[in-house]
């Protein structure tokens, strides 16, 4: 169950959800009449114990009625308990247990011997905790300070050190605030060691119980509760003390010791009598400076009386966990803890049964455990019979039927008036003064007769001489007959009478309800039944009536609307309130239902067995064909027949109507054990799954086919796929690329691998040559070898003489440009035909040659050949060799003349012109000689006779092959000669014209000019100050003279932007930019957000807020952002009002501005608060300022006492205290102190006037304060110690 509802998970999730007294009212009490108890008898609390429980489980009171608090705690050694605290009706807390829960947090599993695992659940009015399974007495643990070391701190605070002493336990216990429904508590008392062990159970320190020793030394007797002083109960007594245990005044300590007021008592119960310490017994009073409970100098029987308050080693205590007593140990004379017990004392207003209930529950109800009763099985553990024929008369019992508590049976004491129990043997009895014939277990007791009719035991005279005196009283003031001791009463009563109460709850019923009672002899047998139309009846209560709309007649009921229309009708929820509800169900095999109506009732073919319907066809038919087909009725209306259809079952597909289908499955689309199931598609590359016969018969005939462009198939698996980048079409494929190349080329795939793109190639077709991959050859053709319409075809090797032939550029475009070459000692070249072969007859040898004729002339001739052909022989001259000159002669030598300029002679010119100078002999004649002259060859100028000349050559005017020749002006620079001297030829050079620059001078060529369009220049393509004048900067990425209108304006920084040859428009995101207007972080460190909308304008930024906080943006600043977390959590989890709200407590964002200053603050009058999580709560239940429930609201001021808090801490209510002002000693829990003044405590005298102050000491005598009242001062008495009287 989860928050109440079944089929959950998750958080408030249990495994077991159970209310164990769900039935639970004040209206099922039954009440002592005479006592004044009702259910407006108000109680200060109920405990709900939870036996064997442990972490996995929980009880829990989420819906008590208000002023009931409910804390769960696990006391060590005490177990889970849920205390109910806070003073209501018993209506209220009838109430608030029934609504308690019983929660398994997590689900068990069976224990090793397969048991399940049983819990037991019970309640009881008032703070005890647990309850006696034999007598029903209640035990609880009070701890008044709930620290040991607060009972030891003497000297600190000896007032609170005497609310630890056994004298202020027994007036703790005994206090009317702690009755229960009449019940006095007492310090516990134990008949036998088992009750022994039961009183120890709860107790986790050793505790004060109710025995002294007072009277003789190490012989205890019960001074507490009934077995001790049961004529001592007093319920006016104005000290606490005496209500439930004896008058303690004593007048000799050591020789008289009556316990009890009344012969009847004597000296109390013996408890057991202990030896005495091995050293001397002393008493004394303590010396001057020193406490009379000071141990430390004293042996351990150190003993005094005052006023009711025994110190020293003379009173009883339970140990923890039951363990073996020891009366003696040192320090015990103050104890924290005392154990109350509540039963024989006073009158019970209520049964017992009304006083406490306990139910089991087991986590595990389907498991049952095995069980060993040792008193009546045979085992080598079991009593067999030690317990019988004992006299007096004991019963064995079992203490624990688990089979692995084993020897734990014991022999009890069955007769009357005794009392005794011995562990795996025979016990030892002894009487016992107190006997209950109406709780204890004997011949002549009750044993349940009384109860089990409904009806109260009362033993008038509770004590074993006075036996079958007990009698039964009825339940009510009305009977015929008087009471009859050792017998049922003869009650008689018409619990339907007019005037009572049953009457009135039948009555009061909504609707209302008759009242019967079936007998007047039997108590709680009234019936109230329901009228017509509804129908039901309950004992002892108001019946949850019913009411059938489809047999009823109502004006909301069936009537025949059903069984007209031949449907039947059903009624789903009879509940009184539950009408119109009422359904039609339609008669198999039709089906349908309808709320107050009548059903519209549908025939499904395929579900029923009828005349039309499908009976099992295609199943028969799937069969068949190896497929699987199920039905479907495509109109269930009841008169549409044969409207069903047999519909194959994926993977197959089709329908038939009225007949088995024929199923089709394609392999490629669906998923089967023989489909594709992407095969073909997870394929690398992916590929197409085609499926040629979809009959279910030819299954695993699907193929893979490789997408285009790739090519290939396979069957029943993943296609290998080619790539023929020739013929496909792709984005490496060569789409035509050869086929429209120049010439036409062929297109070679040579590897069609997928893997391998961009491998094809064009091929030249013949004669041309050459391949180019992944683009069009660049074919050749070499006219001279090839055969075609432009070649040579051997004409060059066909001529005379004959030729060779060469192709000196053999591309596809350059044809008809071979050439025939002549062969030595012929010379000569010619294109696309034969060539005209040269021969010089000078230099040759040949049968027309010179053949030395002019070298052999005298002087020697030069030889030459005017016409160098070989067409063109015998015309070979000599010629005359400087310095003589003179006509060539053809064929012969020539008749030479002195030419000094060419002449070897004394006055030639020998050379003397130097290179580009000729030398010019005016006059050859013999008489004409140094007459010879330098000049300079053209295009240098200058002349000298005799000698060389200066030439002077200006190559940028002048035209020579080393010239400028206009090279400079062709590109409009000027050109410089350097060096005109004729020797210094090639060295002018171009210059660029302004604006431009040469940045890399070229010596005989145009120079290479640069520009930057950005610096201070002026041209008609330069910036010239338009980036600048709008405060930008100029950048020229380009200086070449040939880039012109290259530059940019950019943007200053932060400024982004840039624009070609004009100024740019700036931009800037102040949210990234760092500048003096820019945001530069101021958002993020403030956790916000910066956006700039504008970025042209600047100082416009804003600091956004990040949801969830909310606050509008601020400009240029950071914003004022606001998150309120008790509504919303900044990081995303759980809000501080959540977290508060989960603690009852209220939210508080101190800043919502500030990250993480939320807390949850204490709602009043409870103070406290704590930052980022829940507050740990206080209440000061003494504060003024406020009022609650459970706080003190004054009750000590207005008694002029103290008022003094037990714990602040939230859950802790109802601890306060009212502390009487010295001199007056007194204390109380949850009310005013009844102060008392003991005139003759020596710590008192510098507080009291009246008080003793050391007088009856200084005289050796001990002092004894009549009445401790404070009215009555001034009656302290001096006694002289024994011997003296």
């Amino acid at each position: 169950r989860c928050n109440g509802a079944p089929g959950q998970s998750g958080v408030g999730c249990y495994a077991m959800d159970v209310r164990p007294f769900e039935g639970l009212a004040c209206s099922s009490l039954t009440f002592v009449p005479g006592t004044g108890c009702d259910c407006n008898t108000e109680v200060q609390g109920a405990t709900v114990v939870l036996e064997g429980g442990d972490d996995a489980n929980a009880l829990d009171c989420t819906a008590c009625p208000p002023g009931i608090a409910a804390t769960y705690v696990n006391d060590a050694g005490l177990g889970w308990s849920l205390q109910l605290r806070g003073l209501a009706s018993l209506d209220a807390y009838a109430a608030a247990i029934a609504s308690v829960a019983f929660r398994q947090t997590q689900a068990l599993v069976p224990t090793a011997d397969g048991c399940g695992h049983p819990h037991a659940v019970r309640w009881n009015f008032g703070p005890a905790r647990y309850r006696h399974e034999l007598d029903g007495h209640l035990y609880g643990v009070v701890e008044p300070y709930g620290r040991a070391q607060t009972c030891f701190d003497l000297k600190s605070d000896p007032v609170l050190a005497d609310a630890c002493t056994w004298g202020m336990a027994q007036r703790t216990c005994a206090d009317p605030a702690r009755d229960i429904l009449g019940l006095v508590g007492y310090l516990a008392t134990h008949a036998d060691p088992a009750e022994y062990r039961y009183v120890a159970r709860p107790n986790t320190e050793t505790a004060f119980v109710g025995r002294t020793d007072a009277d003789v030394e190490g012989e205890w007797r019960w001074v507490t509760g009934p077995e001790g002083c049961p004529d001592a109960y007093d319920p006016a007594a104005a000290d606490h003390f005496l209500r439930s245990g004896c008058d303690l005044q004593l007048t000799n300590v050591t020789t008289t010791f009556d316990p009890c007021v009344g012969a009847s008592c004597g000296k109390g119960t013996l408890v057991g009598v202990q030896p005495p310490p091995p050293y001397t017994a002393r008493s004394f009073i303590s010396a001057p400076n020193q406490m009379p409970w000071d141990e430390a100098s004293y042996p351990h029987d150190i003993r005094q009386w005052t006023n009711t308050r025994l110190t020293g080693q003379d009173y009883g205590r339970a140990t923890a966990n039951a363990q073996v007593d020891s009366p003696y140990k040192i320090l015990n004379s103050r104890l924290p803890v005392h154990v109350c017990e509540w039963g024989g004392v006073g009158t019970l207003c209520v049964s017992p049964d009304s006083l406490s209930q306990r139910v089991e529950i087991d986590t595990l109800p389907s498991l049952a455990c095995p069980t060993l009763n040792e008193c009546v099985a045979d085992c080598p553990t079991c009593e067999r019979g030690v317990c019988d024929g004992h006299t007096p008369e004991q019963r064995c019992r079992d203490t624990d039927p688990d089979p692995s508590s084993v020897g734990d049976w014991e022999c009890r004491c069955s007769a009357p008036g005794m009392a005794g129990a011995g562990y795996g043997a025979a016990a030892v009895c002894y009487s016992r003064q107190y006997y209950d014939e109406c709780t204890e277990v004997c011949t002549s007791c009750e044993n349940d007769k009384c109860n089990a009719a409904g009806q109260l035991c009362i033993d008038p005279i509770p004590s074993a001489p006075a036996r079958g005196d007990w009698l039964c009283r009825c339940p009510f003031s009305v009977h015929d007959h008087s009471d009859t001791q050792g017998a049922l009463a003869d009650c008689v009563l018409d619990e339907c009478d007019s005037g009572r109460v049953r009457r009135a709850v039948c009555a009061a019923a909504d609707p209302p309800q008759a009242c019967t009672d079936p007998s007047t002899s039997v108590l709680h047998d009234w019936v109230c039944s329901c009228g017509a139309p509804l129908t039901g009846f309950a004992v002892a209560a108001v019946s949850a009536c019913s009411l059938d709309e489809c047999t009823a007649v109502c004006h909301t009921c069936a009537g025949t609307n059903c069984s007209q229309a031949a449907q039947a009708c059903v009624d789903p929820d009879m509940a009184v309130n539950a009408t119109s509800d009422w359904m039609c169900v339609c008669i198999l095999p039709e089906v349908g239902t309808a709320v107050a109506r009548t059903a519209v009732c549908i025939l499904d073919e395929c579900a029923q067995t009828c005349g039309t319907c499908e009976k099992g066809a295609c199943a028969a038919a799937a069969a068949a064909e190896a497929s699987e087909q199920r039905c479907n009725d495509t109109d269930t209306d009841a008169s549409a027949l044969n409207t069903w259809v047999c519909m194959c079952v994926a993977p197959f597909a089709g329908q038939a109507p009225t007949i088995g289908a024929s199923c089709l499955i394609n392999e490629c689309d669906a998923v089967c054990g023989t489909c594709a199931n992407a095969t073909c598609s997870d394929a690398a590359p992916p590929q197409a799954c085609r499926e040629p016969n979809a009959s279910p018969t030819s299954l695993r005939d699907w193929i893979c086919a490789c997408l285009d462009p790739l090519n290939g198939t396979a069957g029943q698996t993943a296609a290998s796929c080619d790539l023929d980048e020739c013929a496909a079409t792709c984005a490496s494929c060569s789409k035509g690329t050869c086929a429209n190349a120049v010439p036409p080329q062929q297109c070679d795939d040579p590897d069609i691998s997928p893997a391998a793109l961009s491998d094809w190639a064009c091929l030249c077709p013949p004669p041309y040559a050459g391949n180019g991959t992944a683009l069009p050859a660049v074919c050749t053709l070499d006219e001279c070898s090839a055969s075609c319409s432009t070649c040579a075809g051997g004409v060059c090797a066909a001529a005379v003489p004959s030729q060779l032939c060469n192709d000196p550029d053999i591309t596809h475009t350059a044809l008809a440009d071979w050439t025939c070459r002549c062969v030595p000692p012929f010379s000569g070249v010619q294109t696309n035909s034969t060539a005209r072969c040269a021969l010089d007859e000078c230099a040759a040898t040949c049968n027309t040659c010179a053949d030395g004729v002019c070298i052999k002339a005298v002087p020697p001739q030069a030889c030459d050949d005017p016409v160098p052909f070989a067409d063109t022989r015998s015309d070979w001259t000599c010629s005359c060799v400087a310095p003589a000159q003179g006509a060539p002669a053809v064929g012969v030598p020539a008749a030479c003349v002195l030419d000094e300029c060419t002449a070897a002679c004394g006055t030639c010119a020998a050379g003397a012109c130097p290179a580009g100078q000729a030398c010019l002999d005016a006059n050859m004649s013999a008489a004409a000689l140094l007459d010879w002259e330098c000049v300079c060859h053209l295009p240098a100028a200058g002349r000298a006779t005799g000698a060389p000349a200066v030439c002077v050559l200006e190559e940028c005017t002048a035209v020579c092959a080393t010239c400028a020749n206009r090279t400079c002006d062709d590109v409009g620079q000027p050109c410089t000669d350097r060096n005109p001297l004729a020797t210094s030829l090639g060295d002018w050079q171009c210059d660029c014209p302004a604006p431009f620059i040469t940045t890399t001078p070229v010596q005989g060529g145009a120079a290479k000019c640069e520009i930057d369009e950005c610096s201070n220049v002026t041209c008609g393509t330069c910036a010239n100050a338009t980036c600048s004048d709008a405060g930008q900067t100029c950048e020229d990425a380009d200086h070449d003279s040939s880039a012109l209108l290259s530059w940019v304006c950019a943007c200053p920084p932060p400024f982004a932007g840039a624009a070609s040859a004009q100024p740019a428009t700036c931009l800037l995101d102040e949210c990234t930019g760092r500048c003096l207007q820019c945001a530069v972080g101021t958002c993020s460190a403030a956790q916000q957000t910066c956006a700039d909308d504008h970025p042209g304008t600047l100082g416009d930024w804003e600091c956004r807020c990040v949801p969830p906080s909310v606050g509008a943006p601020a400009v240029a600043d950071v914003a004022l952002c606001a998150l309120d977390e008790c509504a919303v959590s900044a990081s995303g989890g759980i809000p501080g009002g959540m977290v508060c709200g989960d603690a009852q407590q209220s939210c508080e964002d101190l800043d919502v501005h500030v990250p993480d200053t939320w807390r949850c603050v204490c709602i009043p009058p409870q103070t406290g608060a704590t930052a980022g999580g829940a507050a740990r709560c206080s209440l000061d239940e003494c504060a003024t300022n406020h009022t609650c429930a459970s706080c003190a609201n004054g009750t000590c001021a207005a008694a002029q006492q103290e008022c003094r808090e037990g714990s602040t801490l939230a859950h802790a209510l109802g601890d306060w205290e009212c502390v009487c002002h010295p001199p007056l000693q007194g204390v109380a829990v949850g009310r005013a102190a009844v102060c008392l003044l003991d005139e003759c405590d020596v710590s008192l005298a510098q507080m009291c006037t009246t008080c003793e102050n050391g007088v009856c000491r200084a005289a050796q005598q001990r002092c004894t304060d009549v009445s401790t009242l404070p009215a009555d001062t001034g009656d302290w008495v001096c006694s002289c110690p024994v011997p003296f009287s």
